[in-house]
Order: structure tokens, then sequence, then C-alpha cells
């Protein structure tokens, strides 16, 4: 994933151009627009999908991810931003841990 931040904004500016552009070509009818609007729309939202991924996990981050203050991933808990994995104990591990 490189410069996840680029195509954070990329995609919530899309959306959020289709978007307008929807309610604006609904309020004069205008047909064109809104097939318009519909393809910024689902072209922003792929983007999102297909761009904010945790570079471990693969899985995804959500929209508008690197925004806010989050660093790290969700799902398996890696630091995004300073690419260090995580790496949980072994069940083996616990379990000797837990006998002692």
């Amino acid at each position: 994933m490189k410069h996840p931040k680029l195509w954070d904004g990329i995609s919530s500016v899309l959306v959020l151009f289709g978007l307008g552009l929807y309610g604006s070509s609904c309020c004069y009818g205008i047909w064109a627009l809104i097939y318009v609007a519909l393809g910024c729309i689902v072209l922003g939202a792929v983007i999102a999908v297909r761009t904010q991924r945790c570079p471990f996990c693969h899985r995804y981050l959500g929209m508008m991810f690197f925004t806010g203050k989050k660093t790290y991933c969700p799902h398996c808990g890696s630091d995004v931003r300073g690419q260090k994995r995580l790496t949980a104990p072994s069940f083996s591990a616990m379990l000797d841990a837990s006998c002692v």
C-alpha cells in the first residue's frame, strides 16, 4: 500500500463529489449527471476498498481510516504507519506460562 493518505483523500473526494453531483442533478432532473455521480461514488468506494488495507493481514481498514488518529490495524493490531508487525505469543507458550 503506497501513499495511503493520498488514496484515502482521492476516494473521499470522489465520494463527496459524487454525492454533491447526485444531489444537484436530482434537483435539476439531469439524468446524465445522475449516472456520472453514481459512477464517482462507486469508483471512490472501489478505490477505498482496494487501497485501504493493512500491509500485514491485508484486511480492509475502513474508509477515511488515515484521517483520524488511528495507527493500529483493528484486526491484527499491527502498527500501520510504522510498518511493525505485532506477533502474538504461540498457544504452547501460553500453556507453559499458565502451568507454572
